[in-house]
């Protein structure tokens, strides 16, 4: 079955920035609450759990110390002023658009409106809203309810930012035709207003809909209505072991959308498992045999090794270096060693964001931990027949390597692991090789903005699609650091630079037959914008960058 997934899915802006704040928090302290479930999933209220991340309801449960974090739908004044009271140490993770209503309840209070909040009576977010208004608010939840609101005096009214647009503007005209002094505010969240669009059109596209969130996650429920009311069969879900006993016969394209608070994870898992409904042809390569070493070829990093002694021999063949061989194999062993080390610190970290890959090292952890320390031991050997210089620096690079992936991710946490990655493999796929050659200024600073920038625009690609994961882990990336729209940006702004170093260098420097070196690297791009699987995305990044090596193989023969 062919899926179509929404474009807007995942954690959105405020769920994102609420989830960061409580893992930063739990970093730096050992009793930590949210007050309530941070958000409306029970799969991301799990993970924050095995965390050391504790839900309460109530103030009572409060001791002196303790940090909690104000969960995302924001609470009333008087809540935080108990907790405060009581010794407790606020964080306050309200998402900002929610504060902006809150402001506006407060504001329109003091300066004597009643108002009015359109919304969920029990929801959280309108909960906290009345609180704003000091008693001096109202919620309305149906146009039935318009009916017990005052004729002659002032009204301000907001909406619950989760609200569906055209239930907010019905409520809204029934207010006006009943009270004439009406104030009212846009306040429905953009980013929810995007979705439940996009699900408006896709329901047009597709045979059926599915929609993965909370059950109790208002947004995820009000764009399951919007499906629903299309006539088209629609099936909400939390996660993809719910796909299990639902109907699909006859459906070949399925929607799949997600609320604001849906773990990434989820989702790629949901949509796997739709698109093995109703398969009947099985490849050869699906088989558990076959899934099971490809699986360990890239869990094991053997494809991001691959990636690297394609590089180095590339630059290594430009360089016209001497013994050009023995630079593959070297930067094959140093990135599968450092690579195995990055997963063994953190593969606790993948029991919720990826069972799979968790299972995978719980059953071959007794196999990457040999391999670990047997790819340093290969790489003495070669290192040595390089040379002295080469293997004493190799072994300091290694050393530093060491102690940031063990301890320096939290000594420096302004560092990006990006360009920290971007740096360990421009130094044993451009350096070593250049300290052997004898070359020119301008041919050596190619192979330096060469290696760092194709190195840096492979590493932020994958941060790009694993963000939410760099977050529960505490891995600070570009995106975690700086907004997935900026690392968007800077990850386009580097492929430029790139292209136009391989045609400046082509045309001015070395003959015009090294423009095809361009090749790999449109390749490269097209997989990193066009492909979606994430399965394939890294195996066929690493791939693209082999192929340098192996075009420069080619024109070499």
């Amino acid at each position: 079955m062919r899926v179509r997934l929404a474009r807007y899915g995942g954690f959105c802006f405020g769920v994102k920035r609420a989830f960061n704040i409580v893992l930063r928090v739990a970093k730096e302290n050992e009793r930590v609450f949210t007050f309530g479930p941070l958000i409306h999933n029970p799969q991301a209220v799990s993970l924050l759990k095995k965390k050391g991340v504790t839900v309460m309801s109530s103030v009572d449960e409060v001791s002196p110390g303790d940090v909690v974090v104000i969960r995302s739908h924001g609470v009333s004044p008087d809540v935080i002023e108990e907790l405060k009271s009581r010794g407790a140490l606020v964080e306050d993770a309200t998402c900002p658009r929610v504060k902006r209503v809150q402001r506006i309840v407060e504001k329109s209070a003091k300066n004597g409106y009643l108002v009015v909040i359109v919304g969920d009576k029990g929801h959280a977010e309108v909960k906290g809203l009345l609180g704003y208004a000091r008693g001096s608010g109202v919620v309305v939840s149906s146009v039935e309810d318009v009916s017990s609101l005052p004729v002659d005096f002032p009204l301000v009214v907001v909406g619950q930012t989760t609200l569906e647009q055209n239930f907010y503007k019905m409520i809204v005209d029934a207010i006006r035709e009943r009270n004439g002094d009406v104030r009212v505010y846009e306040t429905l969240c953009l980013s929810t207003q995007e979705r439940q669009n996009e699900v408006r059109a896709l329901v047009n596209e597709v045979d059926a809909v599915v929609v993965v969130g909370g059950y109790n996650s208002a947004n995820t429920r009000r764009l399951y209505e919007i499906a629903l009311s299309s006539g088209k069969p629609a099936f909400h879900i939390e996660t993809a072991d719910e796909l299990s006993g639902r109907d699909f016969h006859g459906i070949e394209v399925v929607g799949l959308a997600a609320g604001a608070s849906t773990p990434r994870w989820i989702i790629e898992e949901v949509k796997e498992k739709l698109e093995g409904i109703g398969q009947t042809h099985i490849s050869p390569l699906r088989l558990p045999v076959f899934k099971e070493i490809g699986f360990f070829l890239q869990e094991a990093n053997l494809f991001s090794a691959l990636a690297a002694s394609g590089l180095a021999f590339f630059n290594a063949s430009v360089l016209g270096t001497e013994d050009i061989f023995l630079f593959p194999p070297v930067a094959f062993l140093f990135v599968l060693g450092m690579h195995i080390l990055v997963d063994i610190h953190d593969w606790r970290g993948f029991e919720i964001m990826d069972p799979d890959k968790m299972e995978f090292y719980d059953r071959n952890s007794f196999l990457l931990y040999p391999l670990f320390i047997l790819s340093f031991a290969l790489m003495v050997p070669i290192l040595l027949r390089v040379g002295m210089l080469q293997f004493v620096l190799t072994s300091f690079v290694v050393l530093l390597g060491v102690v940031y992936i063990l301890w320096g991710q939290r000594r420096f946490p302004f560092v990006s692991k990006d360009i920290a990655l971007a740096l360990g493999w421009g130094f044993v796929i451009a350096v070593l090789p250049i300290i052997k050659a004898c070359v020119s200024v301008p041919i050596a600073v190619f192979v330096l903005l060469f290696s760092f920038i194709v190195s840096f625009i492979r590493s932020l690609a994958f941060s790009l699609v694993e963000s939410e994961a760099d977050s529960v882990l505490g891995r600070r990336s570009v995106p975690s650091l700086l907004g997935r729209r900026v690392a968007r940006d800077i990850l386009l702004a580097s492929e430029i630079v790139l292209l136009a170093i391989l045609i400046f260098y082509a045309l001015f420097v070395k003959k015009v037959l090294f423009i095809v070196h361009i090749l790999p690297a449109l390749v490269l791009f097209g997989v990193i914008w066009r492909v979606k699987k994430r399965r394939y995305f890294e195996l066929l990044v690493n791939l693209s960058l082999f192929g340098f090596g192996l075009v420069r193989l080619v024109i070499n023969l």
